[in-house]
């Protein structure tokens, strides 16, 4: 579950073939990707925060 800075949660899954992010297997590739820039998807759909904002 990667935490946004847009104070939603978005779902990050290897699910091949519809996506493929093998990356979240492993603690060392999760903490690889800490920092990249996700599409948030709620925020297209006007969703409120899914947490307060820090």
């Amino acid at each position: 579950m990667a935490e946004l800075a847009c104070s939603h949660f978005q779902h990050v899954r290897h699910d091949p073939p519809w996506t493929s992010r093998p990356w979240v297997i492993s603690p060392a590739g999760r903490q690889s990707m800490l920092g990249y820039g996700l599409v948030c998807h709620k925020c297209a759909a006007g969703a409120p925060p899914d947490r307060e904002s820090r």
